[in-house]
């Protein structure tokens, strides 16, 4: 028999708590909900942002998964909502353990679980600027072309080869930052500031009061570029030591402003 679902309560006893308008971006805000309130332990979504956002022992990616086998008119909303198949992706020794607690609690009849360990595991570090530099390396939304030649692999024998030499987290991500710089002929100030609009966005949401909370505070520079102005507030104290260019925005309604080291050209459509 079908169960009777109520605005805030699935048959499955999901619920929605409380929904919620990001101030600036949404990745960043469900990433708080996993490393600051604990309100849950698994993503389920293919957005590589979490892989850096956070920290990889605290939360389980699912990256795929089924929904229940019945077919026809007579299944029901149950057999819909059920999921038949969970596909996790991570790594590490922390993460077989994970697996292991999980699949003890994941023993429903005709369930299947799967574990895929990446070959190329670089966004393992418990250090967030470490994994927001990979980020950045590999292509992210601040910059999505990323360094050319970088890939994956290349990347994380990059980063066992600096582990092994004994450097610390930190010095890693200094290292990293320095590679990228050298790669795109680019300042560690260009690369720098690339990072930190990766690190630094608000986890406001609309409701919230003016002053700016971050998943990382630690990260967030005492002193911001212009670049980074939406994020940095009305009372913190910002600099233009970056060259900047301004898109007029002529395509796509949107007039901004960006680092020239991006590079550009002019529009076929507006000439500018």
């Amino acid at each position: 028999e079908d169960c009777t679902i109520t605005p805030h309560v699935n048959e499955n006893f999901g619920s929605v708590q409380e929904l919620v308008t990001a101030a600036h971006e949404a990745d960043p805000c469900v990433a708080e909900l996993v490393e600051k309130r604990r309100l849950c332990h698994i993503i389920h979504g293919n957005d590589a942002d979490y892989g850096f956002l956070v920290d990889p022992k605290r939360c389980i990616m699912v990256a795929s998964s089924k929904l229940g086998r019945p077919r026809g008119k007579n299944r029901s909303l149950v057999d819909l909502m059920s999921i038949s198949c969970i596909v996790l992706k991570a790594t590490g020794d922390w993460m077989k353990e994970a697996y292991r607690e999980f699949e003890e609690t994941w023993n429903a009849e005709g369930n299947a679980l799967i574990f895929e360990a990446a070959k190329t595991p670089v966004f393992d570090s418990c250090c967030p600027r470490v994994r927001a530099v990979a980020a950045f390396i590999l292509g992210s939304d601040v910059f999505e072309k990323g360094v050319p030649g970088t890939g994956p692999a290349e990347l994380y024998n990059l980063m066992t080869q600096l582990r092994a030499d004994g450097r610390e987290e930190s010095e890693v991500a200094a290292e990293l930052q320095s590679y990228a710089a050298r790669k795109l002929n680019m300042t560690e100030l260009e690369v720098g500031t690339f990072v930190e609009a990766l690190l630094c966005v608000p986890v406001n949401t609309v409701d919230d009061a003016e002053e700016r909370k971050y998943l990382y505070p630690d990260e967030v520079p005492s002193e911001w570029q212009m670049y980074l102005k939406e994020y940095a507030g009305a009372s913190v104290r910002c600099v233009d030591d970056l060259a900047m260019k301004t898109c007029a925005g002529a395509v796509t309604n949107g007039r901004h402003p960006f680092m020239a080291c991006e590079g550009h050209s002019v529009c076929s459509k507006c000439n500018q």
